[in-house]
């Protein structure tokens, strides 16, 4: 114990020689300069209060309860004008990094014990504290692409194999639609695709569908509206509401194919009725559609049949594997209509490994973190082969981690990397250097069993 610990927890009460009741430790962290305090005594916990380094994390609790979580940011010092209000003598600033409501409340007495105390690593307390901080950052992340989302309309997500890209666009779409992530599933508001080399226009835009003619065996063909369009029909029927539609994996379609007159739609300045075009199958267009009647022809001032346009509150997210050598590039019309935010391996990492229930987490990150460092400096490979966090699911538990990693670099990892690096190198020093990054990958491994 002492002041190099990483966390610690707080219950800031009315000093013993003062009364010995509690404050209102809440109008305490809403101070204009939030502050957190405790007595003066000979008392330890008084003592490292003082002693703590800055940027050491604090959690702050009223009894069990959770209230924030803080970074001090200052060294200590006394206030009148504080000491008469909360009657504690020595104050530290903190940074508020997380309020209380956003967050799961800690196991019951979980932190009931003492004024000032330091979490050791081994404790649940630690742990509550660290996946706490891992939760906030996933949610900065997370803030940052919501925002680009609303002001760009569209982005693409790119980055290696594995690293959540999906499951990140469905955690962005839930919070621009206003729902939980698994409330996505059959909301109208949402909508994912995704795409492959046999995908074209008619599946997403529009085209002629066969059915059999009421009566007879006879078969005909009906313009029945894609899964764009439809979803884009409902959209502009629910102006008031956020609509999102996710295309996993955009680079394994042709894209020039499947948007067609489109590219000029989506663009995020011409959203909506500026932004119309008429589609490739205007002419079998029999009835007046939504589109159609916002949109005039202003030279003849008539209206026309069979115009689409993408309204303003369609959001679009994709993603896409740069690596992935059978798919198409994108071109440079469909990138500046598409900002593209890159997702590292290590972005994700924790909040995949949130969902493991194996019993070796700490190991399997670090053997993962090795391998991707390693990768990295690769001069045949880099960075963008690194290894995703979500290869990780594949992991079984088999009793300890040694046997565990080796299992799971046998079954997925070795044949990625030999993957990446045929046609590279000769047969001989492919062995070579599979054999060398898995060595990287299961080394020291066994030091925590």
């Amino acid at each position: 114990m002492g002041k190099a610990d990483k966390y610690w927890h707080i219950q800031m009460y009315k000093p013993e020689g003062k009364g010995g009741i509690e404050i209102d430790s809440m109008k305490m962290l809403q101070e204009p300069n939030p502050v957190i305090g405790t007595g003066e005594s000979d008392a330890l916990d008084c003592i490292q209060f003082k002693d703590v380094e800055n940027g050491t994390i604090v959690f702050v609790r009223e009894g069990n309860k959770a209230l924030a979580l803080c970074e001090i940011i200052d060294e200590a010092f006394r206030s009148n004008e504080l000491e008469n209000k909360y009657y504690n003598t020595n104050y530290r600033h903190v940074k508020i990094l997380a309020w209380a409501k956003d967050y799961k409340q800690p196991r019951p007495q979980l932190f009931s014990q003492g004024t000032f105390k330091s979490c050791k690593s081994s404790t649940e307390q630690y742990h509550y504290i660290d996946e706490w901080l891992k939760y906030i950052k996933i949610m900065e992340n997370l803030k940052k692409y919501k925002t680009q989302v609303l002001s760009n309309k569209n982005l693409i997500l790119s980055g290696a194999p594995g690293t959540g890209k999906s499951y990140l666009a469905r955690l962005i779409a839930a919070s621009i639609i206003g729902c939980d992530k698994d409330e996505l599933i059959g909301s109208k508001q949402f909508q994912f695709v995704q795409f492959h080399p046999s995908y074209d226009y008619t599946d997403f835009v529009e085209g002629l569908r066969p059915y059999q003619k009421e009566g007879s065996n006879d078969i005909g063909f009906k313009l029945e509206p894609g899964i764009f369009y439809s979803f884009c029909q409902d959209a502009l029927e629910d102006k008031e509401n956020n609509y999102v539609f996710v295309i996993d994996e955009i680079n394994r379609g042709e894209i020039s194919k499947i948007f067609g007159e489109l590219f000029f739609s989506v663009e995020p300045s011409y959203r909506g009725p500026k932004g119309n075009v008429t589609t490739q199958f205007a002419n079998l267009h029999k009835e007046e559609n939504e589109f159609d009647k916002m949109t005039t022809d202003n030279k003849r001032k008539i209206k026309r049949k069979g115009n689409f346009f993408v309204p303003e509150n369609v959001f679009i997210i994709a993603t896409m594997n740069d690596i992935d050598r059978s798919v198409e590039n994108l071109d440079f019309a469909f990138r500046r209509r598409f900002p593209t935010e890159y997702i590292k391996w290590d972005d994700t990492l924790d909040s995949i490994l949130e969902t493991l229930t194996i019993s070796f987490k700490e190991e399997a990150k670090e053997a993962l973190t090795r391998l991707n460092q390693a990768i990295a400096e690769e001069e045949e490979l880099g960075e963008d082969y690194t290894i995703g966090g979500a290869y990780l699911l594949h992991l079984k538990d088999m009793g300890d981690a040694n046997s565990s990693l080796e299992a799971f670099w046998n079954s997925y990892l070795g044949t990625i990397i030999n993957e990446y690096l045929k046609g590279l190198l000769s047969q001989k020093d492919l062995k070579e250097k599979v054999t060398s990054l898995k060595n990287i990958f299961l080394e020291a491994k066994t030091d925590k069993q």
